[in-house]
């Protein structure tokens, strides 16, 4: 089975898929296994998309509550 999925999430298609094109602008900046692609070295833009996925943070809530208590103290 073959499916395409078009995302900026790679943390989703390194769950979903064992190979990944890297595309810019209709161009292939990098394509092959996982393993390959998301490894370094990586394409400025490849290291982009891994930069700009999101950490989990499950204390996020706190966190803010007590940024913005120290602000109005």
């Amino acid at each position: 089975m073959s499916s395409l999925f078009i995302t900026h999430d790679l943390t989703l298609v390194k769950a979903i898929s064992d190979k990944s094109v890297i595309i810019l602008e209709g161009r292939i900046l990098d394509q092959g296994e996982n393993k390959q692609v998301l490894s370094p070295p990586h394409h400025e833009y490849t290291v982009t998309l891994l930069a700009s996925i999101p950490e989990m943070d499950p204390d996020w809530l706190g966190t803010l509550l007590e940024n913005r208590a120290a602000t109005f103290i």
